[in-house]
């Protein structure tokens, strides 16, 4: 069951146990270490009678054991206070029967208490390598240890867990804080308190059910506590800090009938050209995206990174309406517009009808800023005979904010004249895009080209978007149009 969950070793606490068990751990291919029986000692206070025969216990078990390949680490004292020159008696004497053997001692405690006084005790006394039991609700101090201990030689959490096990929400957490660090190469391994419930006597708190200690992964009689066996095979079976490659799959909406004639051509219009030579808009807009989330949620900027990216499809089909986006770097790019600023698009086709797929912005945008029917922007449509006809973009007709969550509430931004046509979701909680369509009647003869423009903020803007207005809030600087894609529709002669 134990290999079955992913681990791959298992400390046989808290005294050498039988000959037997290590011979299944060795065909089952599982490492163990192995202990004297001291448990909760200063050995400063202790009879050296009592500290001899520790380390007789362990030259005892080395000499039993030393050809089992299981057999990997032998361990001095469970969560005791150590002297040096105990510490360095035990690994001479241990060391002179198996050198190849690792020898440390299970989360000790220097006697000021102290992480840093701890690892000098494990520098000074030449063991392989540094241990502590962290256990706390708060995953923060795995961070510490790993910090605290450095990497000159590895760290094992030789017990974790306890309590935390009846907790499935912190648990997950903190599996997940373990897999960063063994991902980092920052922690070597740990090892979870318990595998099975046991007998404990004498003893009353929140792990127990007298008289037997509830902190298992199984219960006395092997059932196993499905919340912990699934967390617990996540970090041992897989490396669950390994970033997760997010699908960027369109979610196309079911759209209303969109209105084009039956018997019209299309010719998508090439947003390639005008994409690649964005690479400082496309800075600026990933930089707008990072202060936004330093602004209201630090810690999904960390979490998340806070770069912008959004769905990926080079081409989609909208209703009848096929469309083709720019591609770089092997994903959809869409053109951005920034605020202030414009961008000319080469058409060269004639047409009826131009469909654009985005007009949402981002990082923010209506309803959370600006106000309803303020125009924000506009398409100018110009033919190759100068004539050029203005679309006016105004935020909840034409234009909507991309995401969308805002603060706590997931919104549902409407723009009158414009349709969904598709959602990407990065994070259930912090992104979920939405992109639109929508149609411009223009004139039956060659456009050259369209110029997207977006207007510059206005000086009396609000400082804050309005969902954040106690305190957190993103103050209102950059805010970028997206356009990902635009097809020309032209009628057949006969309509």
């Amino acid at each position: 069951m134990i290999k079955s969950m992913g681990a791959n070793a298992v400390r046989l606490v808290h005294y050498p146990h039988a000959p037997e068990e290590l011979q299944i751990a060795a065909r089952l291919g599982i490492f163990v270490t192995q202990e004297t029986g001291l448990t909760w000692i200063d050995f400063s206070k202790a009879p050296r009678t009592t500290l001899e025969t520790g380390i007789n216990v362990l030259e005892r078990v080395v000499q039993r054991d030393w050809n089992n390949p299981a057999f990997f680490a032998a361990l001095l004292a469970n969560e005791s206070t150590p002297t040096l020159e105990v510490m360095k008696e035990a690994r001479q004497r241990t060391k002179a029967l198996d050198p190849a053997l690792f020898i440390s001692m299970p989360g000790p405690s220097a006697p000021d208490h102290k992480l840093e006084s701890m690892k000098t005790l494990f520098d000074d006394a030449e063991f392989d390598f540094y241990t502590t039991h962290p256990y706390s609700y708060d995953a923060s101090v795995f961070e510490e240890a790993v910090n605290t201990f450095g990497r000159s030689k590895p760290t094992l959490f030789t017990e974790w867990g306890g309590p935390v096990g009846k907790l499935p929400r912190m648990l997950e957490r903190q599996v997940r804080a373990l897999g960063t660090l063994v991902q980092q190469g920052r922690l070597a391994g740990d090892f979870f308190w318990e595998w099975a419930d046991m007998i404990q006597y004498s003893r009353e708190d929140i792990s127990m059910d007298p008289p037997v200690l509830v902190e298992g992964v199984v219960t006395q009689d092997r059932n196993v506590r499905h919340d912990v066996f699934s967390r617990l095979a996540e970090l041992y079976r897989y490396d669950v800090a390994e970033e997760k490659v997010m699908p960027r799959t369109p979610i196309f909406l079911p759209t209303p009938h969109i209105d084009v004639h039956g018997t019209s051509q299309y010719h998508e219009i090439s947003l390639e050209t005008p994409v690649n030579e964005q690479t400082d808009a496309w800075h600026a807009l990933d930089a707008a995206y990072m202060n936004f989330w330093k602004a209201n949620s630090e810690d999904y900027l960390r979490e998340g990174g806070g770069h912008f990216w959004t769905w990926d499809a080079r081409t989609a089909q909208v209703g009848p309406v096929p469309f083709e986006t720019a591609q770089v770097d092997g994903h959809t790019r869409p053109l951005v517009v920034l605020t202030g600023k414009k961008v000319a698009i080469p058409v060269h086709v004639q047409a009826d009808r131009l469909h654009f797929l985005g007009n949402v912005t981002a990082p923010d945008g209506y309803p959370t800023r600006g106000k309803l029917g303020e125009e924000m922007g506009s398409y100018t449509i110009v033919y190759s005979d100068g004539e050029w006809q203005q679309v006016p973009l105004r935020w909840g007709f034409e234009v909507t904010r991309g995401n969308l969550v805002a603060s706590a509430t997931r919104l549902n931004p409407v723009a009158l004249d414009a349709t969904p046509a598709i959602d990407y979701v990065k994070d259930v909680s912090w992104e979920q895009d939405r992109t639109l369509l929508f149609a411009v009647p223009v004139k039956h003869k060659l456009i050259d080209r369209i110029v997207v423009t977006v207007k510059p903020l206005s000086p009396d803007r609000p400082l804050i978007s309005l969902p954040n207005q106690t305190g957190s809030g993103y103050e209102a600087g950059e805010t970028a149009l997206l356009v990902f894609a635009i097809t020309a529709e032209s009628a057949t002669a006969s309509h």
